[in-house]
């Protein structure tokens, strides 16, 4: 199982995007959190930015796809897209076999 860590300027954008991808079976679940305030370097100056994040539940089968999903969707030129690895021996087994084993619904 991974995590994925993916700012995002606009809540509701995020809350669409998240809908895409548990429809989809992209993901098992995303948690948006925020408003966070962001302090960057973007074209040469410092920017300052109220964003939400994404933080996406998937199995590693499904990253590759989510991954892609979320590059072709997001609006960001350069989005941040982080990729945690989560500890398997570490975690609640019975969480990471239901991230696994979720499924696109047929009625979805």
């Amino acid at each position: 199982m991974k995590l994925i860590y993916c700012p995002i300027n606009d809540a509701e954008i995020a809350e669409r995007l998240a809908r895409h991808l548990v429809k989809n079976g992209l993901a098992a679940c995303v948690n948006i959190h925020g408003p966070v305030r962001s302090v960057f370097r973007w074209d040469g100056q410092v920017d300052i930015a109220e964003e939400v994040v994404m933080v996406i539940k998937v199995s590693d089968e499904a990253l590759a796809t989510c991954r892609e999903a979320l590059i072709d969707q997001h609006p960001y030129d350069t989005p941040a897209i982080i990729v945690i690895d989560v500890n398997q021996d570490e975690s609640h087994q019975a969480f990471l076999d239901w991230v696994r084993d979720t499924k696109r619904s047929p009625d979805n």
